[in-house]
């Protein structure tokens, strides 16, 4: 997930599905957890070795990964900091259980000039958004956790994220359920294909 302005250029979560995000001109980098598919050591060690300009923002699991740059900031729920000229607030702390016996991983939301949101892989309500970026697809979430989730924040707009793993059958339910969250918060819904420009 790309966030610009005329100024800055901000990449959310350049994991490991798909096709790696050119990093060589990004101001900021914002990881949510330490998952692959959020979170991938070489390309943001690589980026940074490119990228003089670029800084990195993630929770303690993940900077002590890439120890030793002083442009990558360990961040916790309740930090700001700035991105170029877009205000960033860190929300939430752990990631959506997964297993029982498992201790959830560090997971922090990013709630970008507190417009749009963006939790990584948990369900943190954050109020008055234009823009939320809803997990749809994951092995902690259902369907109902989804529903009550944009419910419960009531955006004004909601973007599908976390699709990655969907086949073509998997997409249609997963905009099947867009449709009834559309028409239960009076929100636009959708799920838009990479590369896709949306602006707030």
């Amino acid at each position: 997930m790309t966030i610009e302005t005329d100024q800055t250029t901000v990449v959310i979560d350049p994991g490991g599905i798909g096709q790696p995000p050119d990093l060589s001109d990004v101001d900021g980098v914002l990881v949510t957890h330490v998952h692959f598919d959020h979170f991938v050591p070489e390309t943001l060690t690589k980026a940074l070795a490119e990228n003089d300009k670029l800084q990195i923002w993630a929770p303690p699991a993940v900077a002590e990964q890439l120890d030793g740059n002083d442009r990558v900031h360990a961040v916790k729920d309740g930090d700001e900091f700035t991105v170029g000229d877009l205000q960033v607030a860190v929300r939430g702390e752990k990631h959506a259980r997964m297993h029982p016996d498992a201790e959830p991983d560090q997971n922090v939301g990013y709630l970008i000039d507190g417009r749009v949101f963006h939790p990584g892989d948990q369900l943190t309500v954050v109020n008055d958004l234009e823009l939320l970026l809803a997990p749809v697809n994951a092995p902690w979430l259902r369907a109902v956790d989804l529903i009550e989730y944009v419910r419960e924040a009531r955006p004004k707009r909601v973007v599908a994220i976390h699709e990655g793993l969907l086949n073509d059958v998997g997409l249609s339910v997963a905009d099947n359920i867009l449709r009834i969250i559309s028409e239960d918060v009076d929100a636009p819904a959708e799920r838009v294909t990479p590369g896709t420009t949306i602006e707030v």
